[in-house]
């Protein structure tokens, strides 16, 4: 900065010692999941979350300090912790679904009301500075010595509380989060639990309702729920420390009770632990840096990571480990407990006009065995819907400009990675030569293919297409097909439509058809 202006700031715990030099540690311990999280509406630090979760996983499980908000995690002193979540959340601007709710709470089942164990009731501060956030794991300490425990599988995770002497051992459960049309939890004698909740926000709305199940490793004392279809609900414990291992699924009670069983089975806490450090563990792994300091360390591995939780998966296995066989519920199609299922993998979360230049390319580089299961989960939309849409979350969302899947397949086809490239290219054929149907498609496809550009499009979406257009020439020519790849490769220069010569230097701008 060089400007002549002066400014107050301040310095805070400032302190000048030597360190020892970290030994033995993995690039996942280098991960620090909070990074992002400090900012607000007006100053947005990076709008994140610290997700406990494997990578391209069904979930994120994550501390929350809001109700009902995109931001679910506000990194700032006065904030609250007010549940532990189940998430699906792609982008903060997109909103959420699925989102099953668990907190530990001061007051016996007996003691319990619906007003106990709300949101207000139920949040409690927490030790900024002893949390520990990593990919594969997340715990921190309450304010009522509550020390609570995170750590993920696909679909599903495990939770351990470990209570303090002289309070209620109790855990609230709440499934009523944003666009609500409907839940439920019930408590079995074996001491399980399984719930449904039909809840989103945002643009997540049309997604299929969650079926939750899971089990404790101690015995359940008394369970209390409010209202009568259990919306809202507690269980308490005489143990001094509970783990709860839960699942969730989009087809079932059943099949989440299945995931659990695949996933997690008769493993402890830290066995659950100990499997998610190594599968983030050998990714990471892939990359090693010579000569970093440790907070370079935790920058490069910390966005690797975030890099990673993305695009999630619908699919679920309702075969078997040693022959899985992969569903999933279709979130164009599926209604409030009636999911229509469907054959193969679908993947979501992803804004491709984001990802096309970055996460896909490092994909393709650092993962050639993963990018191209990744790339078909994505093409399955084609499937599903007709299109590959710009941003899907779970389903299509009218978002950003460009159908940059097209460019997407285009590049993973030149760097040799093998997927469906047949199914790809028919998506980005449709793109590139039909009419828009709702969110879906290229506007004004009627007009601009014949006049070489399109009024209402603007620069944006007309240097966007000639990119697409572009990767599918590319596309057209590794599969062969020669008039298509002469045809695209035309079209990929339609964007001189859109520059004035009359301005200036020349500028490129709308190009309206008045001229």
């Amino acid at each position: 900065y060089d400007g002549e202006r002066t400014f107050v700031t301040y310095f805070d715990d400032v302190v000048i010692k030597e360190v020892a030099p970290a030994r033995g540690l993995t690039p996942a311990d280098y991960i620090v999941t909070t990074r992002g999280t400090n900012d607000n509406l007006f100053i947005t630090r990076g709008l994140t979350f610290p997700a406990v979760c494997v990578p391209n996983s069904f979930n994120f499980w994550t501390a929350s300090t809001s109700y009902r908000d995109g931001q679910i995690y506000k990194y700032q002193p006065d904030s609250k912790i007010t549940h532990f979540i189940s998430s699906h959340q792609a982008s903060f601007h997109l909103g959420d679904h699925g989102n099953f709710m668990f907190m530990p709470v001061n007051v016996s089942a007996a003691d319990a009301t619906a007003d106990s164990l709300s949101v207000g009731a139920r949040a409690r501060s927490f030790d900024f500075e002893g949390q520990i956030a990593r990919a594969h794991y997340y715990g921190v300490t309450l304010d009522n010595g509550v020390f609570c425990e995170l750590t993920p599988a696909n679909h599903a995770a495990a939770a351990r509380f470990t209570f303090p002497e002289g309070q209620a051992r109790t855990l609230a459960f709440d499934c009523s989060s944003g666009g609500f049309n409907g839940g439920r939890i019930s408590f079995a004698r074996d001491g399980s639990f399984s719930a449904y909740l039909d809840t989103w926000y945002g643009a997540a709305y049309g997604t299929p309702g969650i079926y939750v199940y899971g089990r404790f490793d101690a015995p359940v004392k008394e369970t209390r729920t409010f209202p009568g279809d259990g919306i809202r609900s507690c269980a308490e414990f005489d143990a001094p420390s509970v783990t709860m291992y839960l699942a969730t699924s989009y087809l079932s009670i059943e099949q989440a009770k299945k995931n659990l069983a695949m996933e997690i089975g008769n493993s402890s806490f830290d066995a659950v632990r100990n499997a998610a450090k190594r599968t983030w563990n050998s990714l990471l792994g892939r990359v090693k840096i010579e000569g970093a300091a440790p907070n370079q360390l935790t920058s490069f591995y910390s966005s690797m990571y975030r890099m990673l939780m993305y695009p999630t998966t619908l699919a679920e296995n309702v075969g078997t480990k040693d022959k899985p066989h992969w569903v999933y519920a279709s979130p164009y199609t599926s209604e409030p407990e009636k999911p229509d299922v469907k054959e193969g993998v679908l993947n979501t979360s992803n804004g491709f006009w984001d990802t096309y230049r970055t996460a896909w390319s490092a994909y393709a580089l650092l993962f050639p065995d993963r990018a191209g299961g990744l790339i078909d989960g994505i093409t399955e939309h084609y499937n599903a819907c007709g299109f590959i849409p710009k941003w899907v979350a779970p389903a299509g969302v009218e978002c950003m400009v460009g159908t940059s899947s097209d460019v997407i397949c285009a590049d993973l086809m030149l760097k040799g990675i093998k997927f469906n490239r047949e199914r790809a290219y028919l998506a980005a054929l449709r793109n590139g030569s039909c009419d828009p149907l709702g969110p879906f498609g290229r506007p004004e496809m009627f007009r601009s293919r014949y006049k070489g550009y399109g009024e209402s499009m603007g620069w944006s979406w007309m240097a966007d297409n000639c990119i697409n257009d572009a990767g599918i020439a590319r596309m057209a020519g590794i599969l062969g097909y020669e008039d298509d790849e002469a045809y695209f490769d035309r079209a990929a220069v339609n964007y001189t439509h859109m520059f004035n010569r009359d301005i200036g230097l020349g500028f490129f701008m709308t190009h309206y058809f008045d001229g």
